[in-house]
C-alpha cells in the first residue's frame, strides 16, 4: 500500500483495540461500523499484512478500532 493513500495514523494500541487518527487531508471522515484495513508499517517492507478492524466509536478525529 502506498503511504499516500493513508487516511488515518495510529495513536495507540492496547491489545486489539487501536486508536487512530483522520489525517488532517483526508477527504472521507470514518464512521461508526464501518470496516477498515490497519497497514502497521515495518522496516521490512516485503512483508505488508493487512489487520482488519470495525470502527466502534468516534470522538471528533480520533477512533477506536477492534481488530478482528
Amino acid at each position: 500500500m502506498n503511504p499516500s493513500l493513508a487516511t488515518a495514523r495510529i495513536v495507540s494500541v492496547q491489545d486489539s483495540l487501536v486508536s487512530i487518527e483522520t489525517l488532517a487531508d483526508s477527504t472521507k471522515p470514518l464512521t461508526k461500523n464501518e470496516v477498515v484495513y490497519i497497514i502497521p508499517s515495518r522496516s521490512d517492507a516485503k512483508h505488508s499484512e493487512r489487520l482488519k478492524a470495525e470502527i466502534l466509536r468516534i470522538n471528533g478525529k480520533v477512533a477506536d478500532a477492534q481488530v478482528f
